[in-house]
């Protein structure tokens, strides 16, 4: 018996009903079933990404590495020097990246541990010197507060608290050794992806075709899309991330603001969280200058407040916004998106992505008005309805 067309999607919404009843039902295990299976698979992921932004670099040295020669010598060694200057690249900019953090971080936290109890216990002295000269005397004086005794308190708590952010770092720098093995393998895993890259495109290719040849060439288009939608925004945002970092590092340098080396570095990491991250850079190197000195923390604000109105307006519109192609709006819903599921990463890698999405589905719509135009020469096939709205519209 042959199904009717109305048949066969009552099957399919009860074949959809019941995998929604067993997610519900079997949730639990189905989501450590995901963190099992992503654990296993998770430094190929990280390879990926490695080989993604190696690919940038190496792409970058292949244009330069004798292009237009035809000695068979230098063909043959183009991709093993230009993937070899990539991985050297890459690991110099990592290791100069954490031979400034590291020693200031230090520095910073050897500051605030000398500063920090001086600072509090000079504001206590200041308030008690200076609150009898107020309007608020009386206030103060009929909460009976002792604020001998109280700021020791308060300065008894944050010393406890910058003994456990040393606590975590320390942490943190344990958990990051022993996720070497998983670095070397993806590392590995790159290095095979980018060496073989043009022989797994064309596998890939003959797998699509051999499967399913009407979507081959729309699946290879749309990862076209995705590959120069992501590329353009790890180069714009790099180039972003350095100017900024470079322009906030120089500007505390001319106004002689404690920890220029250190803040610049860490607004400009920072800032490749889009709309929110340089301004993290900004608090976290306020509270490090406030230690130090509150009236230059302001001087930094005031300064970095301009910069920012500059760097939005000029840089960030040239360098990523236009080669992303993403609305304001819509990079505030990916960012808030990707922050709320995945985190840091998450709203890093969510605006590529959410871009991505965006140019695929216009180009969609645009060509789905493009095969209906007819009926613009055709009134004959519009419903009454739609033709009195061509009407009113004209």
């Amino acid at each position: 018996m042959k199904l009717t067309n109305k048949n066969k999607r009552l099957i399919k919404f009860g074949v959809l009903i019941v995998c929604v009843i067993l997610l519900i039902k079997y949730s639990t295990e189905i989501g450590k079933l995901i963190a099992l299976i992503f654990d296993a698979v998770f430094p190929l992921v990280l390879g990926l990404i490695v080989a993604f932004v190696l690919n940038i670099l190496m792409r970058g040295f292949e244009r330069i590495y004798f292009p237009n020669s035809k000695k068979a010598t230098l063909i043959k060694s183009r991709r093993p020097v230009c993937l070899s200057a990539s991985i050297l690249l890459l690991a110099l900019i990592v290791f100069a990246a954490v031979s400034l953090i590291i020693p200031e971080l230090i520095r910073a936290f050897t500051i605030l541990g000398e500063e920090i109890p001086a600072a509090i216990d000079n504001l206590g002295k200041w308030v008690n010197r200076n609150l009898a000269d107020t309007f608020l005397a009386d206030f103060f004086n009929a909460s009976n507060t002792d604020w001998n005794e109280l700021f020791p308190r308060i300065t008894s708590f944050i010393t406890s608290g910058a003994t456990g952010l040393l606590d975590s770092a320390f942490s943190i720098a344990s958990t990051t050794i022993s996720g070497i093995t998983t670095t070397v393998v993806a590392l590995i895993f790159a290095i095979y992806l980018l060496a073989n890259k043009e022989n797994l495109i064309r596998q890939f290719k003959k797998l699509t075709r051999a499967y399913n040849p009407y979507s081959s060439e729309k699946l290879g288009h749309y990862i076209s899309i995705a590959n120069k939608t992501f590329s353009s925004f790890v180069i714009g945002q790099c180039t972003d991330a350095l100017l900024l970092g470079i322009i906030i590092g120089v500007g505390m340098a001319i106004f002689r603001l404690p920890h220029a080396l250190l803040t610049g570095v860490i607004v400009g990491i920072t800032a490749w969280i889009p709309i929110f991250g340089a301004w993290i850079g900004v608090i976290i190197g306020s509270f490090l200058i406030f230690t130090v000195n509150p009236i230059k923390a302001i001087i930094f604000i005031v300064m970095f407040v301009v910069v920012q109105i500059l760097e939005e307006n000029i840089i960030y519109t040239r360098v990523v916004g236009s080669s992303v192609g993403l609305p304001s709006i819509w990079v505030l819903a990916a960012v808030t998106v990707g922050g709320s599921l995945f985190g840091v990463f998450g709203m890093i890698f969510s605006v590529p992505l959410a871009a991505t999405i965006y140019k695929i589905v216009k180009e969609r719509v645009n060509e789905r008005l493009e095969a209906k135009s007819y009926v613009q020469n055709a009134p004959e096939a519009l419903t009454e309805t739609e033709r009195n709205e061509r009407n009113v519209e004209e």
